[in-house]
Protein backbone atom coordinates (compact mmCIF):
# COMPACT_ATOMS: atom_id res chain seq x y z
CA UNK A 1 0.00 0.00 0.00
CA UNK A 2 1.45 3.40 -0.92
CA UNK A 3 1.57 6.19 1.66
CA UNK A 4 1.06 9.89 0.87
CA UNK A 5 1.77 13.05 2.82
CA UNK A 6 0.97 16.69 2.21
CA UNK A 7 2.65 19.70 3.84
CA UNK A 8 1.31 23.29 3.69
CA UNK A 9 -1.12 22.46 0.87
CA UNK A 10 -4.41 24.21 0.13
CA UNK A 11 -7.53 22.43 -1.11
CA UNK A 12 -10.49 24.57 -2.25
CA UNK A 13 -13.96 23.56 -3.37
CA UNK A 14 -17.47 23.39 -1.97
CA UNK A 15 -18.73 19.79 -2.05
CA UNK A 16 -16.46 16.73 -1.94
CA UNK A 17 -13.28 18.82 -1.85
CA UNK A 18 -10.94 16.02 -0.79
CA UNK A 19 -11.51 12.33 -1.55
CA UNK A 20 -9.21 10.26 0.64
CA UNK A 21 -9.29 7.00 -1.35
CA UNK A 22 -7.84 3.91 0.30
CA UNK A 23 -4.17 4.66 1.03
CA UNK A 24 -2.94 6.03 4.37
CA UNK A 25 -2.68 9.83 4.18
CA UNK A 26 -1.00 12.47 6.36
CA UNK A 27 -1.81 16.19 6.07
CA UNK A 28 0.28 18.71 8.02
CA UNK A 29 -0.52 22.46 8.23
CA UNK A 30 -2.95 22.26 5.31
CA UNK A 31 -6.01 24.38 4.55
CA UNK A 32 -9.07 22.43 3.41
CA UNK A 33 -12.13 24.46 2.47
CA UNK A 34 -15.59 23.21 1.59
CA UNK A 35 -19.20 22.93 2.61
CA UNK A 36 -20.74 19.48 2.03
CA UNK A 37 -18.80 16.31 2.98
CA UNK A 38 -15.68 18.16 2.01
CA UNK A 39 -13.38 15.47 3.41
CA UNK A 40 -14.76 12.08 2.40
CA UNK A 41 -13.72 8.52 1.69
CA UNK A 42 -12.49 5.38 3.32
CA UNK A 43 -8.80 5.72 4.08
CA UNK A 44 -6.88 6.01 7.31
CA UNK A 45 -5.93 9.68 7.39
CA UNK A 46 -4.45 12.12 9.88
CA UNK A 47 -5.05 15.86 9.58
CA UNK A 48 -2.40 17.40 11.84
CA UNK A 49 -2.70 21.11 12.70
CA UNK A 50 -4.86 21.80 9.65
CA UNK A 51 -7.42 24.55 9.09
CA UNK A 52 -10.83 23.22 8.11
CA UNK A 53 -12.78 26.16 6.68
CA UNK A 54 -16.48 26.51 5.89
CA UNK A 55 -16.87 27.93 2.40
CA UNK A 56 -20.59 28.71 2.55
CA UNK A 57 -22.80 28.90 -0.53
CA UNK A 58 -24.64 32.12 0.22
CA UNK A 59 -25.31 34.59 3.01
CA UNK A 60 -27.19 32.90 5.88
CA UNK A 61 -26.99 29.40 4.33
CA UNK A 62 -27.15 26.31 6.50
CA UNK A 63 -23.85 24.91 7.67
CA UNK A 64 -22.50 21.79 6.05
CA UNK A 65 -20.53 18.70 7.01
CA UNK A 66 -16.77 18.51 7.28
CA UNK A 67 -16.49 14.73 6.92
CA UNK A 68 -18.31 11.77 5.37
CA UNK A 69 -16.28 8.69 6.24
CA UNK A 70 -16.77 4.97 5.79
CA UNK A 71 -14.74 1.84 6.41
CA UNK A 72 -12.14 0.87 3.88
CA UNK A 73 -10.51 -2.47 3.36
CA UNK A 74 -7.86 -3.85 5.68
CA UNK A 75 -7.11 -2.33 9.05
CA UNK A 76 -9.47 0.65 9.19
CA UNK A 77 -8.87 3.36 11.79
CA UNK A 78 -10.59 6.26 10.00
CA UNK A 79 -9.87 9.97 10.25
CA UNK A 80 -7.99 11.72 13.03
CA UNK A 81 -8.39 15.50 13.11
CA UNK A 82 -5.50 16.35 15.45
CA UNK A 83 -4.99 19.90 16.78
CA UNK A 84 -7.04 21.33 13.90
CA UNK A 85 -9.00 24.54 13.82
CA UNK A 86 -12.43 24.98 12.26
CA UNK A 87 -13.00 28.41 10.76
CA UNK A 88 -15.56 30.22 8.61
CA UNK A 89 -15.45 32.14 5.36
CA UNK A 90 -14.84 35.78 6.32
CA UNK A 91 -17.04 37.13 3.51
CA UNK A 92 -20.25 35.16 4.37
CA UNK A 93 -22.33 34.59 7.47
CA UNK A 94 -23.13 30.88 7.53
CA UNK A 95 -25.14 28.96 10.14
CA UNK A 96 -23.31 26.35 12.25
CA UNK A 97 -22.23 23.13 10.54
CA UNK A 98 -21.33 19.64 11.71
CA UNK A 99 -18.14 17.65 12.24
CA UNK A 100 -19.52 15.06 9.88
CA UNK A 101 -22.10 12.51 8.93
CA UNK A 102 -21.70 8.75 8.48
CA UNK A 103 -21.19 7.40 4.99
CA UNK A 104 -22.17 4.07 6.49
CA UNK A 105 -22.46 2.61 10.00
CA UNK A 106 -18.71 1.91 10.12
CA UNK A 107 -17.56 5.55 9.89
CA UNK A 108 -14.71 6.52 12.22
CA UNK A 109 -13.77 10.15 12.81
CA UNK A 110 -12.03 11.59 15.88
CA UNK A 111 -11.67 15.33 16.47
CA UNK A 112 -8.93 15.69 19.11
CA UNK A 113 -8.03 19.10 20.61
CA UNK A 114 -10.03 21.04 18.03
CA UNK A 115 -10.25 24.84 18.15
CA UNK A 116 -13.50 26.37 16.89
CA UNK A 117 -13.44 29.94 15.56
CA UNK A 118 -16.43 30.77 17.79
CA UNK A 119 -19.50 29.24 19.39
CA UNK A 120 -21.48 29.28 16.15
CA UNK A 121 -18.97 27.26 14.11
CA UNK A 122 -20.29 23.77 14.96
CA UNK A 123 -23.93 22.94 15.78
CA UNK A 124 -24.67 21.74 19.31
CA UNK A 125 -25.38 18.19 18.06
CA UNK A 126 -21.89 18.05 16.48
CA UNK A 127 -22.79 15.24 14.08
CA UNK A 128 -25.61 14.67 11.55
CA UNK A 129 -27.37 11.67 9.98
CA UNK A 130 -26.86 10.34 6.46
CA UNK A 131 -28.77 7.70 4.46
CA UNK A 132 -30.76 6.66 7.52
CA UNK A 133 -27.69 6.16 9.74
CA UNK A 134 -28.04 8.18 12.94
CA UNK A 135 -24.82 9.67 14.36
CA UNK A 136 -25.52 8.55 17.93
CA UNK A 137 -25.44 4.91 16.75
CA UNK A 138 -21.99 5.29 15.14
CA UNK A 139 -19.43 4.22 17.74
CA UNK A 140 -16.63 5.76 15.67
CA UNK A 141 -17.79 9.41 15.98
CA UNK A 142 -15.65 10.83 18.78
CA UNK A 143 -14.29 14.09 20.09
CA UNK A 144 -12.12 15.35 22.93
CA UNK A 145 -10.69 18.69 24.03
CA UNK A 146 -12.78 20.94 21.80
CA UNK A 147 -12.45 24.62 22.73
CA UNK A 148 -13.09 28.08 21.32
CA UNK A 149 -10.37 30.26 19.76
CA UNK A 150 -10.73 32.70 22.67
CA UNK A 151 -9.86 29.85 25.06
CA UNK A 152 -13.43 29.34 26.26
CA UNK A 153 -14.98 25.95 26.69
CA UNK A 154 -17.51 24.25 24.43
CA UNK A 155 -20.69 22.72 25.80
CA UNK A 156 -20.74 19.15 24.44
CA UNK A 157 -23.78 17.96 26.44
CA UNK A 158 -25.96 17.77 23.29
CA UNK A 159 -23.42 15.99 21.08
CA UNK A 160 -24.68 13.03 19.06
CA UNK A 161 -21.16 11.54 18.94
CA UNK A 162 -19.10 10.17 21.81
CA UNK A 163 -16.86 12.22 24.09
CA UNK A 164 -13.60 10.45 24.87
CA UNK A 165 -12.28 10.22 28.39
CA UNK A 166 -8.99 11.97 29.14
CA UNK A 167 -7.36 8.55 29.49
CA UNK A 168 -8.57 7.42 26.05
CA UNK A 169 -7.52 10.74 24.49
CA UNK A 170 -4.01 10.42 25.89
CA UNK A 171 -3.75 6.95 24.34
CA UNK A 172 -4.34 8.21 20.78
CA UNK A 173 -1.29 7.50 18.63
CA UNK A 174 -0.94 9.10 15.18
CA UNK A 175 1.15 6.18 13.86
CA UNK A 176 -1.68 3.75 14.72
CA UNK A 177 -3.97 5.72 12.41
CA UNK A 178 -1.42 5.32 9.63
CA UNK A 179 -0.81 1.55 9.87
CA UNK A 180 2.40 2.19 11.88
CA UNK A 181 3.89 4.45 9.18
CA UNK A 182 5.85 7.51 10.39
CA UNK A 183 5.48 10.41 7.92
CA UNK A 184 8.60 12.50 7.33
CA UNK A 185 6.67 15.72 8.14
CA UNK A 186 5.47 14.45 11.51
Amino acid sequence: TPFFEFLNCKFYSSQDTLYTGGSPLYFKNCLIEGQIDYIFGESNAVFDSCELRWKGYSEGANGGYITAARAGSGSYTGYLMYNCKVTKNKSLTVKPGYFGRPWGQTAKVLFLNTVLEDGSTIADAGWYSMSGVQPETVAGFKEYGTKLANGGGVNTSQRKGHILSQNDAQGVNIKNYLNNWTPSYM
